[in-house]
């Protein structure tokens, strides 16, 4: 078996994710995506947007660009009206995940761990990778946690 370099490794991890979130989000119905657990939890609409949020700044990190700062702490994300299309969404986060696969293939590989500065302390390309796949996965389970309370108990993923 080949050697997977850590560059590979951290791409194919980046395309796991996104494929995962797009089979359960293409699995949800409309109605499902704009329901609220019990009237109180986040709709899968707004976590997902937040989801393609973040990619883009990650994205845009990878590129060697910084972000703009983030207006106010005004709580959890919430979708605009115009995100709430499920064809919308699963358009938006495909192409958030594919920004980052794209500045990841461009990145140099000696200098993934190399420290980039930010606001909280010294981060690395190797880090946004990582952290592109973790903060999906984490709203992936969300996804699939709406689908089985609302009846749908199947794994998507396959």
């Amino acid at each position: 078996m080949a050697e997977t370099s850590m560059k590979e490794f951290f791409g194919k991890q980046i395309e796991s994710a996104r494929d995962l979130y797009l089979k359960d989000l293409e699995a949800m119905s409309q109605e499902d995506l704009g329901k609220s657990a019990g009237g109180a939890a986040r709709k899968p609409f707004d976590f997902t947007y937040e989801t393609v949020f973040v990619n883009r700044r990650v994205a845009k990190r990878m590129r060697g660009e910084t972000p703009e700062p983030i207006a106010g702490d005004d709580g959890w994300m919430t979708a605009p009206a115009e995100f709430c299309d499920k064809a919308k969404a699963i358009a938006e986060f495909r192409d958030s995940m594919d920004q980052i696969l794209a500045a990841w293939s461009s990145v140099d590989e000696a200098k993934i761990f190399d420290p980039i500065a930010m606001p909280s302390g010294d981060s690395s390309l190797a880090y946004f990778a990582h952290f592109a796949c973790i903060h999906s996965s984490y709203h992936d389970a969300q996804l699939n946690y709406h689908q089985a309370i609302h009846g749908d108990d199947k794994m998507h993923w396959e």
